[in-house]
């Protein structure tokens, strides 16, 4: 094997994210794209975790958890300087991304399974734990943490876009011009 093996589902914000800084800088990858319900007996072989993405290194070091992807390919190549953000900063918006506000877009995603909560209150959450802070830093900025992009972008930009896609009407009404603007730049980027 010449170039690392890319497991890799093509809706999975976690996956997502692996592919978009692995583009960036410019490893090139076997891309195979998993079915959830029927994945490969080579991808359960390298991973026990058995999730997306796992990224198998040509050495065999295996990489299967999505900002450790990341990482890895930014040290490889960051022209951007990426990297360069505050490591505070950047930790705790992926934090409050990843744990809660995740949390909370999963009940707003599948509002049937959990009747406890209405979908416009697991939204409204989603709203407070983040997505009125993005909104914030947004305001001052076109990144999060700046001028340009950085590991917070384009950690938490494929989780807003999943967010988003719940329920786009409301998405495109909602007073969150510069978040709208934020992801779209984000979606239109090659």
């Amino acid at each position: 094997m010449t170039n690392p093996i890319l497991y890799t589902f093509r809706r999975c914000p976690w996956a997502m994210r692996a592919r978009i800084a692995l583009h960036y800088a410019g490893i090139q990858c076997e891309v195979r794209e998993v079915h959830l319900r029927n994945k490969p007996a080579a991808m359960l072989e390298a991973s026990a975790k058995a999730t997306v993405p796992t990224l198998v290194l040509p050495d065999g070091v295996v990489i299967d958890e999505s900002m450790d992807v990341i990482l890895y390919a930014l040290r490889q190549n960051d022209p951007d300087g990426w990297l360069e953000a505050s490591i505070m900063e950047t930790s705790q918006l992926l934090h409050t991304a990843e744990e809660d506000f995740m949390k909370a877009a999963h009940r707003y995603k599948y509002h049937e399974r959990y009747p406890e909560e209405t979908q416009e209150q697991s939204r409204q959450k989603c709203e407070t734990i983040l997505i009125q802070v993005l909104e914030q830093r947004l305001a001052r900025n076109p990144y999060l943490l700046g001028k340009k992009p950085s590991v917070a972008d384009v950690g938490i930009f494929p989780l807003i876009r999943q967010f988003a896609a719940v329920d786009q009407d409301w998405w495109l009404c909602a007073p969150y011009p510069n978040t709208r603007a934020w992801l779209d730049r984000w979606m239109q980027s090659p």
